[in-house]
């Protein structure tokens, strides 16, 4: 066990890279516009303030899942007994890919990090990370306008989704396919997903079935 558990001390103190760049890139690129001038100073800059920015970012865990490849051990197994000591003891370890990795490059990385010839490394499947969407096509200028109208002056910026959703399917049929939700949706909210008593406020669901009612007539009508 203790050979285990140095293992995942490691993973956990050196995750994989992570940065500004891509889709994350140009989604706070675009947001920055709109923030106070320090921060529009700093994202403006990021040539020198990259460092600091991506230290920030990762400390949120949000964020940190929209610029690197997340890490989190969901389940450990050792011995059957109290009193028995385990003859091997395995960990299963989830990564949400960020799409600048891959489930190969993330194996490696773990090899690497874990470096020892006592743990063997092996992966159970997975999928790669999703596609980008295309932000200047069609189907996004409709989202976007569709937000306006039910929401009024909002900023729509393309962002990356960083939970798992059945619009991957349609990737294979469509050139884009985007993870969008129209809802209304603030932090005390997001602790409530897939929990006792999950609930969403009224006036933000009327206003994400406007958006979608919305959204599927203009789609329809090009």
């Amino acid at each position: 066990m203790n050979i285990l558990a140095d293992a995942l001390i490691k993973l956990e103190n050196e995750p994989l890279p992570g940065s500004l760049e891509g889709l994350s890139a140009v989604m706070f690129d675009e947001v920055s516009k709109h923030m106070p001038f320090g921060y529009r100073f700093l994202f403006a800059n990021r040539w020198l303030f990259g460092g600091l920015l991506d230290s920030q970012m990762s400390s949120t865990p949000l964020i940190n899942a929209m610029i690197r490849t997340t890490t989190a051990p969901t389940m450990l197994n050792g011995s059957i007994k109290s009193n028995v000591l385990p003859i091997e003891a395995t960990a299963l370890i989830n990564f949400r890919l960020h799409p600048r990795d891959s489930i190969e490059s993330v194996t490696e990385h773990v090899r690497r990090v874990v470096g020892s010839d006592q743990v063997e490394v092996r992966t159970l499947g997975g999928m790669e990370a999703s596609g980008v969407s295309s932000w200047e096509s069609p189907g996004y200028e409709i989202i976007s306008s569709s937000l306006s109208k039910v929401y009024g002056e909002v900023v729509s910026v393309p962002g990356i989704m960083i939970a798992a959703s059945d619009t991957r399917h349609y990737s294979k049929v469509a050139d884009n396919s985007f993870r969008f939700n129209p809802f209304s949706i603030v932090p005390e909210d997001m602790t409530g997903f897939h929990g006792t008593n999950e609930s969403i406020a009224v006036d933000s669901f009327i206003a994400g079935i406007k958006t979608y009612v919305d959204i599927i007539n203009e789609g329809s009508s090009n």
